[in-house]
C-alpha cells in the first residue's frame, strides 16, 4: 500500500474545494467586509439588567461607541417581549419597541457614519411564557396575529398538531411567507433606512410539515430556511445591493446567502486557554472544568487554520468575545460578561485575539467596560489595509511559550505580528519565524518597531539566528511591525 502524501490541512483544503458550487455568483465581497465591528444592543430588560428603556438612550451613546472604534451596530427585538419570537413583522412598535424612537435611532446612526443591522427572527411566535425565559413580572399579550390569521405559515406533525420549538415553528417552505418576509426586510432597508440583516438561526426550524399547503412534500421544510435564502436574497439585492446579509448558520450554504456568520464555534478556546475567575464558573455550553487552561496556542493554531480552510471565499467570520446568547447562556441569574468569567486583564488579551483573526469582531454593548481605553486603541487597528486586506497566518509566527498567541499579517511589503500573553504574570520570549514563509521573507533585516496595546512589553533583544526577543507583561498585547507606530 502507497503512503499518504500531504497534511491532514492540504486534505481539508481538498474536501472543500468540493463546497465551491455553493459558493454564490455573486462572491464579490463588499468593501470592507472585514474591517466589521458590531456593537449589539437593545431596548429592555433581559435576565434581569436594564441597559436602555428606549432608544433616545442608545442614540446618546452612539457617539461613544464610535469613539471606541464600533462601525456597526445590531439592533436586537425588544425585551423581554417578544424578544427572540415573532410578533408581527410591520409591527415595529411590538417588534422592537418604538417604531418612532426606531427610524430616528438610524437617522443618528448613519450621520454618524455607523451602519444598522436590524436582528430578524425566523422561528415563529410565542403561544405562551416559555418556562426558562424567567420574564420579569408583567402582562404578556401572546396574540401574534399569525397565530389565528396565518394558520397555514406553519408546520404541523403526522398527528395535525402544530409543530413547536419554544414557539410554534414557521413552515419557512410555504411561498406566502416567504413573500412576506422579503417584503418586512424591504420595508426595513427601504422605509426604516437599514443597512443589513442579521437572520436568526435558519434551521432552528427543521421539522417536516405532514400538511403542507400547496401539495409540498413533508421533507422541504427541514432545511427550507437556506432555501428561502435564495429567493430573500436575489430580491433585495436586485433594489439594495450592498444590504448586508448576516447569520449564525453555518456550511457553505450559509456562505451562498450571506457575507457574514457567526457562531458558537469559538467560544470553547477561551476558557480552554485560560482559567475562569469567575467563583461561580461559566456556561457549561463552552466550559469543561476538566479541560480548563489546557489547550496550548501551538494546537489552537492548527486548529485555527483547518477551521478557516473550510469557510468559502465571500464569507467573513465575525469574531466575538461576547454577544447576547454567550451572555444569556451565563446560567446566572444577572448574565454574565466575558470580563465577569476571566477578569478584566484576561478579557482584554481575549479580545485582542479575537479582533485579529481573519475576519470581522462583534461585541456586546457593556462588555467593554472597565477597558473603553483598551478598546479604543485596539479595535481602529482593524481599520488598517493591513488587517483589513491582508493575508493572515496563525502558523507563520510561533513564540517558546506555550500560552502566547501569535497571529501574522502581511500585505505587499508590510508585515505585523499580533503578541498575546494569556497568563497574569509577565515572561520573556522570543519570537520565530516559520522559514521561507512570506512573513520570514518579509521580516528578513528588517527593523521591527514595537506597539504596546495593554502593558508594559518591550524588544528585549534580536538573537543573530534572527528570532526577537519581547518582554512582555502581565496579559500584555503586543504588535511587532515594520509599519505600526
Amino acid at each position: 500500500m502507497s503512503r499518504m502524501k500531504g497534511s491532514r490541512l492540504d486534505a481539508l483544503r481538498k474536501a472543500a474545494d468540493a463546497f465551491r458550487i455553493y459558493v454564490r455568483s455573486d462572491s464579490q465581497a463588499l468593501a470592507g467586509q472585514k474591517t466589521l465591528k458590531i456593537c449589539e444592543l437593545h431596548i429592555g430588560e433581559k435576565i434581569g439588567r436594564k441597559t436602555f428603556d428606549d432608544y433616545d438612550q442608545i442614540a446618546k451613546k452612539l457617539s461613544y461607541l464610535k469613539s471606541l472604534g464600533f462601525n456597526a451596530i445590531q439592533i436586537m427585538p425588544s425585551f423581554p417581549f417578544p424578544s427572540y419570537s415573532v410578533y408581527d413583522y410591520f409591527n415595529l412598535d411590538k417588534t422592537y419597541g418604538s417604531e418612532r424612537g426606531l427610524k430616528n435611532l438610524v437617522r443618528t446612526a448613519k450621520r454618524l457614519g455607523l451602519k444598522v443591522i436590524i436582528d430578524m427572527v425566523l422561528h415563529g411566535p410565542l403561544e405562551k411564557e416559555p418556562a426558562s425565559w424567567r420574564m420579569p413580572p408583567g402582562e404578556y399579550e401572546f396574540d401574534s396575529p399569525y397565530l389565528t390569521d396565518r394558520t397555514g405559515w406553519f408546520s404541523r406533525h403526522e398527528s395535525g398538531d402544530y409543530a413547536r420549538t419554544y414557539t410554534r415553528s414557521f413552515d419557512l417552505a410555504n411561498p406566502e411567507l416567504r413573500r412576506h418576509i422579503s417584503e418586512a426586510i424591504a420595508y426595513y432597508a427601504g422605509s426604516v433606512g437599514i443597512d443589513g440583516v442579521r437572520l436568526d438561526a435558519q434551521t432552528w426550524n427543521f421539522f417536516p410539515n405532514w400538511r403542507p399547503e400547496g401539495g409540498r412534500k413533508p421533507y422541504e421544510s427541514i432545511y427550507a430556511g437556506f432555501r428561502m435564502m435564495e429567493e430573500i436574497r436575489k430580491e433585495a439585492k436586485r433594489h439594495y445591493p450592498d444590504l448586508i446579509f448576516y447569520t449564525e448558520g453555518m456550511g457553505p450554504l450559509a456562505a451562498k446567502y450571506h457575507e457574514f456568520r457567526y457562531n458558537y464555534d469559538f467560544h470553547w478556546i477561551y476558557p480552554a486557554l485560560s482559567p475562569v475567575r469567575d467563583e461561580r464558573g461559566m456556561s457549561t455550553m463552552f466550559w469543561n472544568p476538566a479541560s480548563e487552561n489546557t489547550l496550548s496556542w501551538s494546537d489552537l493554531a492548527q486548529w485555527l487554520e483547518e477551521q478557516r480552510t473550510t469557510v468559502p471565499p465571500g464569507l467573513t467570520i465575525v469574531h466575538q468575545t461576547d454577544s447576547h446568547d454567550s451572555h444569556e447562556w451565563a446560567a446566572f441569574w444577572q448574565g454574565q460578561f466575558h470580563r465577569e468569567a476571566f477578569g478584566p486583564r484576561l478579557h482584554r488579551v481575549h479580545a485582542a485575539l479575537a479582533l485579529f483573526m481573519d475576519g470581522g469582531f462583534m461585541s456586546f454593548y457593556g462588555a467593554e467596560l472597565g477597558n473603553e481605553a483598551f478598546y479604543a486603541r485596539l479595535l481602529p487597528m482593524k481599520d488598517l489595509p493591513l488587517f483589513s486586506q491582508g493575508k493572515c497566518s496563525y502558523t507563520d509566527a510561533w513564540t517558546n511559550d506555550t500560552k502566547v498567541f501569535c497571529v501574522a499579517w502581511t500585505k505587499g511589503s508590510e508585515w505585523a505580528v499580533v503578541i498575546g500573553n494569556l497568563e497574569d504574570r509577565e515572561k520573556e520570549v522570543e519570537v520565530v519565524f516559520f522559514p521561507e514563509s512570506d512573513i520570514a521573507l518579509k521580516a528578513r533585516g528588517s527593523d521591527p518597531q514595537l506597539l504596546d496595546l495593554a502593558g508594559d512589553g518591550k524588544l528585549s533583544g534580536a538573537a543573530e539566528d534572527g528570532r526577537i526577543g519581547l518582554f512582555m507583561a502581565p496579559c500584555g498585547v503586543l504588535v511587532l511591525s515594520n509599519t505600526i507606530e
